[in-house]
Order: structure tokens, then sequence, then C-alpha cells
């Protein structure tokens, strides 16, 4: 329990940090100006839980090594190597073989598959995964009713702002995770190749340890609430 606290007090005052570093920044731009041209219909506090949850998931991307319990999977399929027989182990039974950074995997992902830095999908992914919910229009201001999982079929993904978006969170990662700009296309054919392969996303572990701005926060249970 203890180290768990410390673990949170950490990553509270990265966010603080995190806030205070893209302030006037490209980034800072694009949540203050862009997101509230995504859905029209939508003011508010609808709109103040997007741009706080696509700002968290860019903070978690740009120090995607440092946020607490993100490596658990590696950690769990350590101590299978150590406890199990591998002959015996079926890897695609246990989610921790098929988790690869935010996102989860229908079947065990090998070495080739791991080399790319894993925040670029599971940041993409992500936008993607709220954009879509955002701008579903059959449902109400509560729109963020969906943490993790296949990805939303409704509304629009948004490629467009998503390239802009973590074009702008690669300038602030440490290390960057781009070695060059992605565009419009690429982003599009990622998500599509992830879509195709039954990649979902997983329950993020990072923003339940956070508390966002004007009383918002996620629970243990992974969902949002407004104080």
């Amino acid at each position: 329990m203890e180290k768990k606290e410390v673990s949170r007090e950490k990553l509270l005052d990265k966010w603080d940090e995190w806030r205070k570093k893209i302030w006037g920044s490209n980034l800072f731009n694009i949540l203050d100006n862009d997101l509230y041209d995504l859905n029209t219909s939508r003011r508010g506090d609808a709109v103040s839980k997007l741009i706080t949850a696509v700002n968290v998931y860019c903070f978690c991307c740009s120090d995607f090594d440092k946020i607490p319990e993100v490596d658990w999977s590696i950690k769990l399929r350590n101590d299978d190597r150590f406890s199990l027989e591998p002959a015996k182990v079926n890897k695609n039974s246990f989610a921790h073989w098929r988790q690869h950074g935010a996102l989860l995997y229908p079947k065990v992902l090998y070495n080739q598959s791991q080399r790319e830095l894993p925040q670029i999908n599971s940041l993409l992914f992500s936008l993607v995964f709220l954009f879509r919910q955002f701008t579903d229009n059959s449902t109400d201001d509560n729109w963020f009713k969906t943490k993790f999982g296949p990805m939303p079929s409704t509304g629009n993904p948004n490629y467009k702002l998503v390239t802009k978006l973590i074009n702008a969170t690669n300038e602030f990662a440490n290390p960057p995770f781009l070695s060059e700009r992605l565009n419009h296309d690429q982003v599009k054919m990622r998500i599509k190749r992830l879509v195709d392969n039954d990649v979902q996303l997983s329950s993020w572990i990072a923003p339940r340890y956070l508390t966002w701005p004007n009383g918002t926060h996620f629970s243990k249970d992974n969902k949002i609430i407004l104080d």
C-alpha cells in the first residue's frame, strides 16, 4: 500500500510538471482550440472531459516507461519464464502475454512485433477510441462510456487531428518515440491494421492514479467521476 501511494505521488508530480511544460506549445494550442471543433453540439463539461482525457493519454505516452505499473505485463512474463515449464504454457490464454503498451492483442506478440515502441500505436488507438465516442451524437453529454475494449464503430475517427496530436506529443517525449513526423495516411493505415487484427484498448492503468482539473478523476474501476 505504501509503495503504491509513493508511485501515485510521483505520477501526480509528473502530471503537474507536464501541464506546465506544454503551456503555450503546439500541443497546448491543439488542446485549447482544435478539440472544440470536433462536435459543435457538445459544450461545457463534455468538451472539458475530452480535453482532459486527450491530454492525459498524451502525457502517459510521452513518459511511458515511468508510468507506475505500465510494465506489469513484462514482469508477469518474466515470472512465467522462471516458474512455468515453457512447453506447457498456452501464452494466448494469458493477457500479459498479449499486452503491448496500452493495447491487447488477440494472440501473443513475438519479438519482431515488439521492436517498435509501444507508445506509438497506444496513443493512436487511444485517441481514435476517444474521438469516435465524442462525435457519436446518439449519446448524451456523458459520452465517455467505454474505457476499454474493441474500437467503437460509431462516430468520426478524426485521423487528421490524431496526426497533429501525436506529432505534437512527440516533441515532449523523452526520448522521442517517432524518428520522423507521421502523416495522415500513415496514421489511418496503422489504425486500420490494428482494428483489422482485432486489437483492443486494454484497461489503462495510469489514468486511475491521476486527478484531473475541475474535480474530474478516474475511479479504481476506470470510470470517470465528476465530483
